[in-house]
């Protein structure tokens, strides 16, 4: 009860570090139970006699106090406590990489936009090409999905209800789009998807089914389309030479080499510089974390382009 309690922040006021208070909760237990028992046996009245206010054990140290948990850790705590996020959204941290890779198009503006567009002709969905599916990307946390047999009893579906704080939609995975992409629909995902919207006959508005689902820990490798980095007086230019070093592009590799740019902001000197062809770097997800710590996240700044991402041939999905 009492560890659901500090995940769910109800002692934020007497200590707002969680995971100290977590990781410690035993030794307080411990230390609350030795002051009990002084009390009742006398032994925090100076004398003895029972009438002097109880002088409490001495408080012992605990570790960890420096320790917290990333936002992502805490939120997720909080909706395992709770069954909801309740001081934040996981999307938050994620928002400016979101708006960058869909152009700033938030999810509301995206379903307002194609509900314009149908509505400006009442009935004339189909004849605008709705019937076939308007390409469209969308992203979003994953907060429930829903997976179904198919009546032939030969497959499965899936409905999944994505939210990113400005909108919440239901996005469909038929049979071919769920076996290929069922590995990453998870609860509590950020996912970018890829699919059609068309117009609904039965609903008499606008739905969203689902081709490709990619996790936002793939963005980087998937759709990364240049990477600049901000140098002052306090970037570590040996450390950031040795990345970049590591992680030159090389002939063959399978991610796609990303071209580097840096941005010079000096008290005397500023200027873009862009590193030639043969230092372009190989970003996978882990290097790209990598260079987060390395540099902060206000010094590192990844360009998208979705169209970057090619579909797989169909000799390569048979593989």
């Amino acid at each position: 009860m009492l560890e659901a309690l500090i995940n769910a922040g109800v002692f934020d006021d007497l200590e707002p570090n969680r995971r100290y208070l977590l990781e410690n909760l035993g030794g307080f237990l411990k230390l609350a139970e030795q002051t009990t028992k002084n009390q009742q046996s006398g032994q925090g009245d100076l004398f003895g006699m029972g009438s002097a206010a109880a002088i409490p054990a001495a408080m012992p140290t605990f570790a960890g106090k420096d320790r917290f948990w990333s936002p992502q850790e805490q939120l997720q705590n909080e909706k395992g406590a709770l069954g909801l996020y309740l001081t934040g959204h996981p999307i938050d941290a994620f928002k400016d990489e979101l708006m960058e890779m869909l152009n700033g198009q938030s999810l509301a503006v995206t379903l307002e936009k194609l509900s314009e567009m149908e509505t400006s002709s009442p009935g004339e969905g189909k004849k605008r090409g709705f019937n076939r599916g308007k390409r469209v990307w969308v992203a979003g946390l994953v907060m429930e999905m829903r997976v179904r047999p198919l009546k032939s009893g030969n497959g499965k579906m899936a409905f999944v209800t994505i939210d990113d704080r400005s909108a919440r939609t239901e996005v469909s995975f038929f049979s071919k789009a769920y076996d290929a992409n069922q590995e990453v629909l998870q609860v509590d995902e950020i996912l970018i998807i890829r699919g059609r919207a068309s117009y609904d006959d039965f609903s008499g508005g606008m739905k969203i089914n689902a081709d490709y689902a990619f996790p936002l820990s793939q963005a980087t490798e998937h759709f990364a389309d240049a990477l600049q980095l901000t140098l002052d007086n306090t970037a570590a230019c040996d450390e950031l030479v040795n990345f970049i070093k590591a992680n030159r592009h090389s002939p063959g590799q399978g991610s796609r080499p990303l071209p580097v740019y840096f941005h010079i902001d000096g008290r005397r000197t500023a200027g873009k510089i862009k590193l030639g062809e043969h230092e372009r770097i190989a970003l996978t997800a882990d290097a790209y974390t990598q260079l987060l710590e390395l540099c902060g996240k206000d010094k590192v700044k990844l360009k998208y382009n979705l169209n970057n991402w090619q579909e797989p041939s169909k000799e390569t999905a048979q593989v």
